[in-house]
């Protein structure tokens, strides 16, 4: 599951006082993978698949699992467990330059479906 941006990390599974499983990332996402207003990650924690958004920023941004994955996970709290996560869905660096966007804007404004030849 791993590739150039994914990060791999061992941490101890942690539980907020509503019973849901914390996991504090040891780097700041905004650097790691550029800098969004909210991060979607997915991965794995332990054996189990996760995706959902990163709550907080920078350093102290952190992976919240709700309540039916916690019960469904069978990890204890205090439990070493490695954690691989990655950025969800197409990257910046990986969409078209805004250039190009504005380009496609005014020709399909102009009624244009496609780029004259």
């Amino acid at each position: 599951m791993g590739g150039p941006a994914s990060r791999t990390f061992t941490t101890v599974i942690e539980r907020d006082r509503r019973g849901r499983v914390v996991i504090s990332l040891p780097f700041d996402p905004s650097e790691a993978w550029g800098p969004k207003d909210r991060h979607h990650v997915t991965g794995t924690v332990g054996d189990r698949r996760v995706r959902g958004p990163l709550a907080g920023e920078g350093t102290a941004a952190r992976l919240v699992l709700g309540p039916s994955w916690c019960r469904d996970a069978g990890l204890t709290d205090g439990e070493p467990v490695q954690v691989v996560l990655h950025p969800e869905g197409p990257q910046q660096d990986a969409l078209a330059p805004a250039a190009r966007i504005a380009e496609l804007v005014e020709l399909l404004a102009a009624g244009h479906k496609e780029r004259p030849r």
